[in-house]
């Protein structure tokens, strides 16, 4: 009978210390190979994902009714994503998929259970955190041709290698492959961990983050010095905002000066709600005006929230707005300490 997942289950728990009963002879010992984060089918927007398992020996498990996957964070608390198991056949299966985000811990379990007894564990201490490096679509879904493609290397995954050869650097970091042609196809992004007894773990993100459309899409125009303004409702989980300008026709021509920041200038209250407003400096070209702007909305870890793109002809250049918004005090943006090396280094178009 093949094994089949049913059910997934979540507790979380306040406790002082973690055990694993191995005393049993009839327990068998399990390694931990790899962690991978993974997309989480029924998550659209990319926000949660999963975390799929690798475990050796190859050898048949029997009677696991439910595996327990248990962290224990730094604050001592502990997450358990639990599978329960269809079948009593011995296992061969060696990944298993527990649907829960990665969060920081310093102890990791893992259990095969049959009803309450542990026939199978493996307990590991180590520092397990998240890479940091985020891999969004933004402007379009996947498959159409006007998406582009975000990459953002970090301190731990310094370097993301696509399958083309081409590098994302952190120096480089955030790298926008703008409209591409083949797609990019990034390379598996692993590190090692090493547990307090010296086994080897290997860590790997192979998330994407699909497209999120903003809506309704910004509101774009000139001011008088030639700046692009941009205005959007805000948004509590979008904190910073990215633009790219670049050439209508040829997607290699890019207008954005280099950290393509788009400067948060207030936010406001209309009629319509909460107003987010940024000014992003570029060169307009001389010969013709038609250009794209991509702009992308970015959360606290510095990973993708949503993005738009739209046709921008220059239009009228406007005044700034006079000072008679309502300023709204709780809505300060600035930039998250982690990501301060990204406004002393320039952003990559490849």
């Amino acid at each position: 009978m093949k094994t089949k997942i049913i059910f997934l289950l979540v507790i979380i728990a306040t406790v002082t210390s973690i055990e694993v009963t191995t005393e049993s002879r009839n327990v068998q010992s399990l390694v931990i190979e790899r962690i991978t984060k993974v997309n989480r089918p029924n998550d659209p927007t990319g926000r949660n994902h999963s975390l799929a398992i690798r475990i050796s020996p190859n050898v048949a498990i029997h009677d696991v009714t439910e595996w327990n996957l248990v962290l224990r964070t730094v604050t001592k608390e502990t997450v358990t994503y639990n599978l329960k198991m269809e079948g009593t056949e011995p296992s061969l299966q060696r990944e298993f998929v527990f649907e829960g985000n990665l969060i920081e811990s310093d102890t990791i379990i893992m259990q095969a259970k049959k009803a309450t007894s542990t026939v199978a564990a493996c307990l590991l201490t180590l520092r397990l955190k998240d890479t940091g490096s985020n891999i969004a679509w933004v402007g379009a879904e996947e498959n159409d041709p006007s998406a582009s493609m975000r990459v953002l290397a970090s301190e731990s995954l310094n370097e993301i290698i696509m399958a083309d050869h081409r590098i994302c650097s952190l120096v480089e970091s955030p790298c926008y492959y703008i409209m591409p042609k083949p797609k990019p196809n990034p390379r598996e992004r692993c590190v090692d961990i090493v547990s307090g007894t010296g086994e080897i773990v290997e860590l790997c993100d192979e998330t994407v983050t699909s497209f999120n459309e903003i809506t309704p899409k910004p509101d774009l125009h000139l001011h008088e010095d030639g700046k692009l303004g941009v205005q959007l409702d805000h948004s509590g989980d979008g904190k910073m905002i990215e633009v790219v300008v670049f050439d209508y026709e040829d997607r290699t021509n890019v207008y954005s000066e280099k950290g393509y920041n788009c400067y948060i200038d207030i936010s406001t209250k209309d009629d319509d709600g909460q107003k987010q407003s940024c000014t992003h400096h570029f060169t307009q070209p001389m010969s013709q005006s038609k250009m794209m702007v991509l702009v992308v909305r970015i959360d606290d870890n510095g990973a993708v929230y949503e993005s738009s793109l739209q046709h921008f002809d220059g239009g009228n250049r406007t005044k700034k707005q006079p000072q008679n918004y309502l300023v709204q005090r709780d809505m300060v943006f600035s930039t998250p300490r982690h990501l301060l090396l990204k406004q002393q280094n320039p952003m990559h178009v490849k």
